[in-house]
């Protein structure tokens, strides 16, 4: 069952976490976003984790799909719903997937889920107010066990499908954009946003500049 307090203060930073990381970053950052979400609840105590996930948004009254990391026979569906459904176009070098903190086993947080809305020409409302997405979990997911979820929702009028499947791919881990020491100062700067003041993010940016 959700904790009603963790869930204002989770709400609380997703409202105004987004904002302040797309000073820095682009919609398709996951990677650095969930990297921002993890210095930051940690700072504040939670246990948080990045996991990798196949990613799926679906659009069934406008007949449109956004996937990215999915499987061959995953993508074949997406296209069942829309011959023109949409897939990340990466740069050369780019990384096939989508990247999710979980929060004490309980709370999925997509920090970059307005990249959908891009894919999808903005019609959720998410690329000119970009917020990360804070999702409760029926059941625990524990550290290394496989999970899949599937969310109904609407953005205002528009309903939509989500869906995020557990991934085994690691290789988002040695990218700059995962150990970039910035993050810590995002981190940070949220923080500051949320009223909390934490200098020990800014010992690890210290620590990691001078190591790197």
């Amino acid at each position: 069952m959700p904790d009603n307090k963790a869930l204002v203060i989770l709400a609380s930073y997703c409202a105004v976490a987004r904002p302040a990381m797309r000073n820095w970053m682009a919609a398709n950052s996951c990677i650095s976003a969930t990297g921002v979400t993890c210095h930051t609840l940690a700072a504040l105590g939670y246990s948080v984790r990045p996991v990798a996930v196949r990613f799926a948004v679906e659009l069934p009254t406008l007949e449109v799909c956004y996937t990215a990391g999915c499987t061959d026979e995953e993508l074949a569906g997406a296209k069942s719903v829309s011959p023109m459904s949409p897939h990340i176009d990466f740069s050369p070098g780019g990384w096939d997937g989508h990247l999710v903190a979980i929060v004490s086993d309980r709370y999925i947080i997509d920090s970059a889920f307005d990249q959908a809305d891009v894919g999808f020409g903005g019609v959720l409302g998410l690329v000119d107010a970009p917020e990360c997405m804070l999702f409760p979990l029926e059941r625990e997911v524990q550290a290394g066990h496989h999970f899949k979820v599937d969310i109904e929702g609407a953005f205002g009028s528009v309903p939509a499908r989500i869906q995020y499947a557990s991934s085994d791919d690691e290789t988002w881990r040695t990218s700059e954009a995962w150990t970039d020491p910035a993050l810590h100062l995002i981190a940070a700067a949220i923080l500051e946003q949320m009223g909390v003041e934490n200098n020990s993010l800014l010992v690890h940016f210290l620590l990691d500049t001078l190591s790197g």
